[in-house]
């Protein structure tokens, strides 16, 4: 028999190449069937025809439906009554400004005529300390229950000299203001004390002040009561002074013409009324209010304090008149009272103590006329917006609305929530069918449900999973980690494909139905230990391998039939002493512990190849089989077998001395079973031919190759040296760089192409065969390198072991001696 050789592998049908042929178009149609119909599963369920729309649907137009008929109803019966509360809601706030302001300076009147007639009876006015001492008390006094207010209490004289107590920045001071200047004492420790603790000598001394006007007032009312007129002095411009003075009549003739002799006076601050008003208006939104002086249309007090009540420029002091406020917030109004001819504040409310409401186009102004017996003669300003009165049913409105609006998101809420609880067992069905149909068996969560017909689905789709799982278990690892990864590795430069084949399938087949058969490792032939599944899991991965095809559209389609010529690498693991191990199952120990044995190998195959990416073969007799860069393509597939090789030795080892121990049992036929089990290992880098063959219903992905031979001889060189990984010289080339190696044997081998057992063929001759130097496999070079000042003499000894000799095998060495 001659020997069967494939040095090229060419299409056999050119025709699939083309998109008209029948099966290439078949494939075509049904991957778009899939796209379609798992692309936009969304379309399946139609939220408009769903069982979770009509349930929200109907408890939405019943709750609606209640609360409009509630909101109509609360409408009608409290808009009149909310109408009446915001016309008496405006009175009131006007009046509490009112009230508050004459409620202010009737106290203080009351205040100051009280002081007043104390110092009458008992003050010696000639006495400065008695006079400094009352003066003191009754500025602390004023500044317990108006503190902010009162500014300063004094007693002047008609000659313009003053003598009292100022609030001066805060801080409490005695002021004695002469003919000549003004002199403040600092009172410390106010709050602990009764009298003022002062320094002898003035802490400040100021420029003359003048107090004529509060001279010619006094001169004008002897004996009374008076309010002066607002005032501002340009050496303390931050006060705007209205001062209350008690004149007192002299008791015989006076010099200078004057009607008087002394007075007891408070100076107010108009900014603390104008904090007053400020406060008041921030507590009603968008109004404005300001105070005028009836006499004078000076602005005494306004709730802005940006705005100025005076100009000063040196000594020189413009008082700001009411209509000429220029503010955007006051503006409009007093350019509709000088459009209503409201300039004369007498004429507007003739009478004292009457109030008025005028009606402007965006507002309502009320206006107040305060006077009292101490001549006191303001208008009070208080202006709204009309919108807060109606707001206040518009408000009732959109409360009623918005109300409903909540109550029907409480059902729309409720209704959702209502229908989620139905319809989610169903909708987590769906998403459970979607993993299904993608392999992705694991970790599935199925939510439990009150409904009996859910349990009941629900327990038949564990029951489904439960059998897919046992079929997938025969799927192939290439097969699956393609499936649900998608990961295409690149192609390794001088490793590129020859040439792929696709193989028209035989249509006689297609009575067996929809299937494919897994893939396993085959050398001489393909291995027909292979499970089926069907078609339609075929066509449920299309669409995820349909964006891959268009972005590598070179890669051939991992279900249709082709081969492919290209170099892999392949991992050859040799269970020395399986044949005596299941010799003993019928009586040292069961097959069961033998099973478990070999389910540890595998799980340590698996998990090397979930890794590395490497596809497990078929396990046949006593050797497991991994090869790399055959269903996929990898980069550095070389050292990646070569390291998983010293991955797997070490694992392997690790689990025969400290778990089977303890499986087997502590005895003397333990220990021989144990001497028994060695793991062998070989590596093969080689061309091979490699792809999906068969017929379209049934598919087997298949290794040609000379490797199952090759290993069988390799293998006898670790049994015959004791050795656990050796590997070709080809591959000791491709991965020198990075592992220790060292030259252990020769041997024949057959060459990469011969595809046929030697057993089996009419091989004759060596022409078949070449020499092949055989080396150990060391630990990883990058992984061992060690500190040489501290390891120097293992260093050595290691480079000895792998260096020494390179040129003589081992088996010559062993020989020798």
């Amino acid at each position: 028999m001659s020997s069967f050789k494939i040095s090229k592998v060419v299409p056999q049908d050119s025709e699939l190449h083309t998109p008209n042929h029948p099966e290439a178009q078949q494939h075509q149609d049904d991957e778009e069937s899939y796209q379609e119909s798992e692309g936009d599963i969304s379309k399946k369920i139609r939220f408009c025809g769903s069982i979770k729309f009509w349930l929200i649907l109907i408890i939405s137009l019943i709750v609606t439906i209640t609360v409009l008929l509630l909101v109509a109803i609360s409408l009608s019966s409290f808009v009149p009554s909310i109408v009446e509360m915001s016309q008496n809601l405006r009175t009131s706030e006007f009046k509490e400004i009112i009230t508050f302001t004459e409620q202010t300076f009737r106290e203080v009147s009351i205040a100051s005529d009280s002081i007043t007639y104390q110092l009458v009876k008992t003050l010696d006015f000639n006495n400065y300390d008695e006079a400094e001492l009352l003066t003191f008390q009754g500025f602390k006094t004023e500044w317990k229950y108006h503190q902010g207010l009162i500014v300063t209490s004094y007693i002047g004289d008609n000659l313009g000299r003053c003598f009292g107590v100022i609030n001066w920045g805060g801080q409490p001071t005695l002021l004695n203001i002469t003919t000549a200047n003004q002199q403040l004492y600092t009172c410390h420790n106010f709050d602990q004390l009764d009298y003022c603790n002062r320094s002898s000598t003035p802490d400040e001394v100021l420029g003359f002040f003048d107090l004529s006007n509060l001279v010619e007032a006094c001169d004008s009312s002897p004996g009374a009561q008076i309010y002066t007129k607002s005032y501002i002095d340009a050496t303390m411009p931050q006060f705007t002074f209205i001062s209350l003075l008690n004149c007192l009549k002299p008791s015989g003739p006076v010099n200078g013409g004057h009607q008087f002799e002394h007075y007891f006076g408070f100076d107010l601050s108009v900014e603390t009324v104008s904090k007053f008003l400020s406060k008041k208006t921030k507590e009603v939104s968008g109004s404005k209010s300001f105070i005028v002086e009836i006499d004078t249309s000076f602005l005494v007090a306004i709730d802005d304090p940006a705005v100025s009540l005076a100009d000063i420029e040196g000594s020189n002091i413009k008082r700001v008149e009411y209509l000429q406020l220029t503010n955007p917030r006051f503006s409009p109004i007093t350019t509709e009272m000088v459009a209503r001819g409201m300039t004369n504040l007498k004429t507007v409310i003739p009478k004292c103590n009457s109030r008025a409401l005028f009606d402007f186009n965006d507002d309502y102004v009320s206006m107040y006329r305060l006077c009292t017996e101490s001549k006191l003669d303001w208008m009070i300003i208080f202006a709204v917006p009309k919108w807060n009165y109606i707001r206040s049913i518009i408000i009732s409105f959109i409360a009623s609305v918005g109300g409903a609006i909540i109550i029907m998101g409480i059902g729309l809420i409720v209704s959702v929530l209502v229908s989620i609880k139905i319809v989610k067992p169903f909708y987590n069905l769906i998403e459970l069918f979607e993993s299904v149909a993608h392999m992705d068996l694991d970790d599935l969560n199925i939510l439990s449900s009150s409904f009996t017909e859910v349990k009941h689905l629900q327990g038949q789709f564990t029951q489904m999973v439960g059998r897919i799982k046992l079929y997938r278990a025969f799927i192939p690892a290439h097969l699956l980690s393609q499936l649900e990864h998608r990961n295409e590795n690149a192609l390794e430069p001088g490793d590129k494909q020859k040439s792929v084949s696709t193989i028209r399938p035989d249509k006689s087949n297609r009575g067996f139905g929809e299937k494919q058969q897994s893939s396993h490792f085959s050398f001489s032939k393909s291995d027909h230990s292979s499970s089926y599944h069907s078609h339609s899991h075929n066509t449920s991965s299309m669409k995820n391998t349909s964006s891959r095809r268009k972005k590598y559209s070179q890669n051939v389609d991992m279900f249709s039939l082709h081969l492919v010529k290209k170099k892999i690498t392949i991992l050859c693991c040799h269970l020395e002493g399986l044949s005596e191990l299941l010799k003993m199952s019928d009586t040292t120990i069961g097959s069961d512990i033998i099973v478990r044995m070999l389910s540890d190998v595998f799980d340590h195959v698996n998990a090397l190849c979930r890794t590395s990416g490497g596809h497990v073969g078929a396990f046949e007799n006593d050797c497991i089989t991994i090869s790399y860069n055959a269903s996929s393509n990898q980069d550095k597939h070389q050292e990646k077998a070569a390291q998983g090789c010293l991955f797997l030795i070490e694992k392997l080892n690790t689990t025969k001395q400290g778990k089977w121990p303890s499986v087997l049992g502590s005895s003397h036929q333990t220990k021989e079973i144990m001497s028994l089990l060695n793991f062998r290992f070989a590596i093969l880098y080689n061309e091979v031919c490699c792809g999906n063959i068969g017929t379209n219903e049934m598919k087997n992905f298949a290794i040609i190759s000379s490797a199952r031979t090759n290993f069988e001889i390799m293998l006898e060189t670790t049994k015959r040296l004791g050795l656990s990984v050796v590997i070709t010289e080809r591959l000791q080339k491709a991965i020198k760089g990075s592992f220790n190696t060292r030259l252990v044997d020769e041997k024949s081998l057959l060459h990469e192409e011969v595809y046929t057992s030697p057993i089996l063929s009419d091989i004759n001759g060596n022409n078949e065969y070449e020499e092949m130097r055989i080396y150990e496999l060391g630990e990883n070079i990058a992984n061992n390198m060690m500190d040489e000042w501290m390891y120097e003499l293992q260093e050595k000894e290691r480079k000895e072991r792998w260096n020494v000799n390179m040129n003589q095998p081992l088996i010559d060495i062993v020989n020798s001696k």
